[in-house]
């Protein structure tokens, strides 16, 4: 499951027809934001393995102070960088 910031469409229907649920944040979301779609995802499904995906400054700052949240932090939101991690 990919919770992504700054994705482009393309990128995104690439990455569901690789069966990855993808979840977009619209427009330039706070940290707070950001925490509360990584939680909401969470508890809807505790089990799945979440990646936060966007700027680099953003995702390692959500990974830092909410490290519960997320399980994989990509610093682009594009559908290469989300395969390539998949695929390790």
């Amino acid at each position: 499951m990919l919770l992504a910031v700054s994705i482009t469409a393309s990128d995104a229907n690439q990455l569901r027809a690789h069966g990855v649920e993808v979840h977009l944040v619209e427009g330039k979301p706070s940290l707070q934001e950001l925490a509360g779609r990584a939680l909401e995802l969470r508890k809807l499904h505790p089990r799945a393995r979440l990646m936060v995906a966007g700027p680099e400054k953003l995702v390692r700052r959500l990974a830092e102070r909410y490290p519960p949240l997320v399980d994989v932090e990509l610093a682009e939101a594009k559908a290469a960088a989300v395969l390539a991690t998949l695929d390790s």
